[in-house]
């Protein structure tokens, strides 16, 4: 062998390396109840639904979010920050998020903890990802004020 078809030899397989790279970016499988949405050169083009979707490698590529929640512990009764770093698929199921125990005073100034549980689901992905920083800090901070601890306990 010379060296211009070991040269051709070594061009052929980094041009398949790179397609099978480019097919691979380029397919997305979704399943039920999940979404992603697309940017085009940076900018909103789309949200796919659940299926098999082929977009254009290179051009079109996957919002990416980050979520921070804390989880509790009720066997040491210690807090977890979790971290959800490069996430692409927002899932459209009903979502649950534990909160740890708050101390809370009713209006009869009766001191009792509150261990609250939210239960939310994303409805618009789109406004979920450019209008949230970090949905479940959110809503933990949203639900942890005094105004709905003070709802909370009239329901009950």
């Amino acid at each position: 062998m010379d060296g211009t078809s070991i040269t051709l030899i070594v061009l052929a397989i980094l041009l398949l390396i790179f397609l099978i790279y480019a097919f691979s970016v380029s397919v997305h499988f979704l399943k039920e109840k999940e979404v992603k949405v697309i940017e085009r050169l940076g900018c909103y083009h789309r949200t796919l639904p659940p299926g098999v979707h082929f977009i254009i490698p290179f051009i079109d590529r996957p919002k990416l979010y980050t979520h921070r929640y804390y989880v509790s512990n009720p066997s040491n009764g210690k807090t977890t920050l979790v971290v959800k770093k490069d996430q692409d698929r927002i899932s459209t199921w009903n979502e649950v998020l534990d909160f740890p125990k708050q101390a809370v005073i009713t209006r009869d100034n009766a001191r009792i903890h509150l261990d609250a549980i939210l239960q939310y689901r994303i409805q618009n992905p789109v406004k979920m990802i450019y209008q949230t920083q970090n949905l479940p800090l959110m809503l933990s901070k949203k639900s942890s004020s005094p105004d709905s601890e003070h709802r909370w306990i009239d329901g009950c």
